[in-house]
């Protein structure tokens, strides 16, 4: 992998917007899950990750998959980045924590590259680790970033915020 980051506000369509705006009402299906990384968080799982943990593309789990693969490719096209698989996708939303970030984490053993849009106005940065250096990506509405998987983590929001990330692995 090794890609640089790419990061960038996305000039969104209003077909977009509004699905985004749907995604953050009380319309949209949310989901618990624990996380491996020791926090909890709703989620809503639009690709799940192949069964076999193989770099080919999972299976599709969500009437709101095609909508989010729109938005996905959007910034991928404006930003020549090229996608071979969607590995898995999803919709994540956090809370605030007494712990200040999820744990350091890998999304997949093989390589890949990651996408994350936040889709609200919160807090909570991404924090890359990259070559030993730590790339902080601060938490701004519409803003996307593409990182190939290194380990990376993501801090908690201020209280009575939730962080809401649209995130796809792809190779």
């Amino acid at each position: 992998c090794g890609m640089n980051i790419v990061k960038g506000i996305l000039d969104l369509t209003e077909e977009q917007k509004s699905f985004i705006d749907y995604i953050l009402s009380v319309d949209f299906h949310w989901f618990y899950q624990e996380s491996v990384y020791g926090n909890m968080q709703i989620a809503h799982c639009l690709m799940f990750r192949n069964e076999y943990n193989l770099p080919i593309p999972g299976k599709i789990n969500s009437e709101d998959y095609n909508m989010s693969e729109s938005i996905f490719k959007s910034f991928c096209n404006q930003n020549n980045i090229k996608v071979n698989n969607i590995l898995r996708a999803a919709i994540n939303c956090t809370f605030h924590s007494s712990e200040n970030s999820v744990g350091i984490h890998r999304d997949h053993e093989f390589d890949h590259n990651v996408f994350l849009m936040y889709l609200n106005e919160s807090s909570g940065d991404t924090i890359i680790y990259q070559n030993g250096d730590e790339i902080r990506i601060p938490f701004e509405q519409y803003k996307c970033v593409v990182f190939s998987g290194e380990e990376h983590t993501h801090e908690f929001c201020a209280p009575n915020q939730r962080r809401v990330v649209m995130a796809f692995t792809f190779n």
